[in-house]
């Protein structure tokens, strides 16, 4: 094996200008990708940059759903509580319907048998009357 002395790399017009022809689009292409990726990459953090007032809004939204939600869960525990007071209201007007109505009828029996004992004593006066009647007037006069 023989090792050539010199190593000649020589290009004719011919092969240069279609290395040049094959090259230079693909250059010149590349680089106009890159600028314009770039310049999309610039806009793009440009844009996020408008989310941060987005960002501001939504936890601006959550505080006030938060507080709502607090408001409501305060407002079913009132609805609890009053629920729980008309309840107790019901129940113990039930209990003086109950005592009332017990009361009315043992007044009821009460009286009853108050008029009837005085009745009885009336008529008892009476009979007693009739009886001193009859033996206070004389048969036998006749006015």
């Amino acid at each position: 094996m023989q090792i050539p002395e010199s190593f000649n790399l020589t290009f004719s017009k011919g092969t240069i200008s279609k290395i040049i022809i094959i090259l230079f689009p693909i250059v010149l292409g590349s680089g106009y990708a890159g600028v314009t990726f770039y310049n999309k990459m610039l806009k793009t953090i440009e844009a996020t940059g408008k989310f941060s007032v987005i960002e501001d809004d939504i936890h601006a939204l959550q505080i006030q759903l938060t507080a709502i939600k607090e408001r409501q869960l305060e407002g079913l525990n009132t609805n609890v509580r009053l629920q729980e007071k008309v309840a107790d209201a019901y129940v113990l007007a039930k209990e003086s319907n109950a005592v009332a109505l017990s009361t009315q009828r043992e007044l009821k029996a009460t009286t009853e048998a108050t008029k009837s004992e005085v009745e009885t004593m009336i008529k008892s006066v009476e009979d007693k009357l009739d009886i001193i009647k009859r033996a206070t007037t004389n048969p036998l006069d006749r006015r």
